[in-house]
């Protein structure tokens, strides 16, 4: 038998599942790549001297079939490690968690289901914002804390899957992947991520109407201005929400629902419109509710965490709503912000209007897209740009 040198040895003494090298890929002299053991390698690699993918680009690892499979050959190449998420204390993040193979596994037990979401914040420092439990995924709307939101899903989809096994006797895995988090870094991005939510059960055909879906936060929000008693925790996070829907400041919760709930139907109106639209319709597309006040308290309550969690490296330009904000206060102070939206082509208005696509044209965006935020046509924005440029802007 050939003789057997000491790192094969400690190779072959390793627990089923841990890396192998093949007896053919080189290693690099280089000892500064020496694996500890821990960090963001979880274990993948063997602690010793890892391939040098630039002396040679065919090395390779090969990995145990036991745990793993087979692959062709019985190698794998290298793979990367996962994103790390982001920490961004006091940011809205929409989350999704979807079930294996798309089964309804929720289907039937959807009370469960609400009842370990809705506690799930019990145990954490995260605040549940809006919730939606459909059939084959989960729709969450969580205010991160200090704490990574894994805090908060972790213990949550752990719940739910051993509900799931006790339930059916099977075993596995429940959730295909790992939960999508999307962060909401302003406050048109924020309401859409709430009415979205709230809609998910509506737009799928399990109610008739946008109020008919049990499984979700949306009666919670329409009842929260009804009650006298001191208001809970959970009242008073809702109710920081529906401000985001107000048209003035300063509003009673009672007006923020009825704003809210004119969201959801303009929404609605705008799904109804998409699709008489493929049908070949001519249609004519609602105006959005008003949002002032919404605006305002998210300049308050929300955007001070959305501006420090956003990387230096990569700044963000400002949005078309504050450009529109500014750009009204120092023109015709008196106009209101639908006006500059509106079909109105007065001289004032249309003088305004072109200093705000002037300022969003230097902050970056792109005509068609100031176009879709003012309701005109492109080519109006295209006049405008041509127009400075005749004039040496």
């Amino acid at each position: 038998m050939p003789a057997t040198s000491e790192s094969d040895t400690d190779i072959d003494s390793k627990p089923a599942g841990v890396l192998t090298t093949s007896a053919t890929a080189p290693f690099s002299s280089n000892t500064s790549h020496v694996d500890s053991g821990t960090g963001s390698d979880n274990g993948w690699y063997r602690r010793a001297q890892r391939p040098s993918l630039s002396s040679d680009p065919a090395a390779f690892y090969d990995l145990d079939p036991m745990l793993h499979g087979s692959a062709p050959n019985g190698r794998l190449f290298l793979r990367m490690g996962r994103k790390r998420r982001p920490l961004m204390p006091g940011v809205p993040f929409h989350i999704t968690a979807r079930i294996q193979d798309k089964a309804p596994a929720f289907h039937g037990i959807e009370p469960l289901i609400v009842e370990r979401v809705r506690a799930a914040q019990a145990r954490s420092d995260a605040r549940l914002l809006a919730y939606a439990v459909m059939p084959n995924h989960l729709h969450l709307l969580v205010l991160q804390g200090e704490r990574p939101l894994a805090d908060f899903m972790q213990p949550l989809l752990r719940r739910i899957a051993l509900l799931l096994h006790q339930r059916r006797g099977t075993e596995g895995h429940v959730f295909e992947r790992r939960f999508n988090a999307e962060p909401c870094l302003d406050p048109e991005y924020f309401r859409n991520a709430v009415v979205y939510i709230h809609l998910n059960g509506f737009r799928a055909g399990l109610c008739p109407d946008e109020d008919g879906y049990p499984w979700c936060s949306h009666r919670r929000y329409c009842e929260v201005a009804r009650r006298d008693a001191e208001p809970s925790a959970e009242q008073i996070t809702i109710a920081s929400v529906l401000r985001l829907f107000a048209a003035r400041d300063g509003q009673s919760l009672q007006d923020c629902v009825c704003d809210y709930r004119a969201f959801l139907r303009w929404r609605c109106a705008i799904d109804d419109c998409k699709q008489a639209e493929q049908e070949g319709m001519s249609v004519c597309y609602p105006d959005q509710p008003g949002t002032q006040g919404g605006d305002l308290h998210w300049l308050r309550d929300y955007s001070r965490a959305a501006l420090i969690a956003t990387p230096a490296s990569a700044p963000r330009r400002m949005d078309l709503r504050d450009i529109a904000r500014v750009t009204v206060l120092d023109e015709a102070r008196d106009m209101a912000l639908e006006d500059l939206r509106s079909g109105l082509r007065t001289r004032e208005i249309a003088r305004v209007r072109r200093h705000f696509v002037v300022r969003a044209l230097d902050a970056g965006y792109k005509c068609c897209v100031i176009a879709r935020f003012l309701r005109v046509a492109p080519t109006t924005i295209s006049t405008i740009r041509s127009t400075m440029k005749c004039n040496g802007r």
